[in-house]
Order: C-alpha cells, then sequence, then structure tokens
C-alpha cells in the first residue's frame, strides 16, 4: 500500500512508526513515497492528489492521515 507524505512532517513520523506496527500486525506491506522527490510529487499530481497524505489501495484511494486504529478496516 503506498503512502504518500512528505518526510519533513512530524505526521509522516508518526505514520511510519503506526504502519511499521501495522505491517507486523497485518502482514502488509507499505511503500512510503516522499513527495520531496520531483518524480513522486508528479505522479502525486497526475492521481489528483494535491495534499498529503494519502494512501494508495488496490480500489481506493484515501485522503489525509488514516489513524492507526481505523487503517486495518481497508487492509481486510
Amino acid at each position: 500500500t503506498p503512502l504518500y507524505s512528505s518526510a519533513a512532517s512530524d505526521v509522516y513520523k508518526r505514520q511510519v512508526s503506526e504502519l511499521s506496527a501495522l505491517s507486523k500486525d497485518y502482514d502488509a506491506t507499505f511503500i512510503l513515497h516522499d513527495t520531496r522527490n520531483d518524480d513522486t510529487a508528479k505522479l502525486a499530481k497526475a492521481l489528483g492528489m494535491t495534499d498529503v497524505p494519502f494512501y494508495v489501495l488496490p480500489d481506493m484511494i484515501l485522503r489525509g492521515h488514516i489513524p492507526q486504529i481505523v487503517l486495518p478496516r481497508y487492509l481486510k
């Protein structure tokens, strides 16, 4: 599950910690993309995502920070 965010933000740091825990609990793989990278920023723009963070799942895109307690419902 790709997550697009800016590595400079406190939200990003919290997300990394939460996603690391979820990866272990749900055997899920998360790929973090830093939107400070030009190619990543272009892809985010092409997806219509101008605000970070957002999550790209197989059947949907979730905008905004999703709390660790809520995100698992989207992983099943």
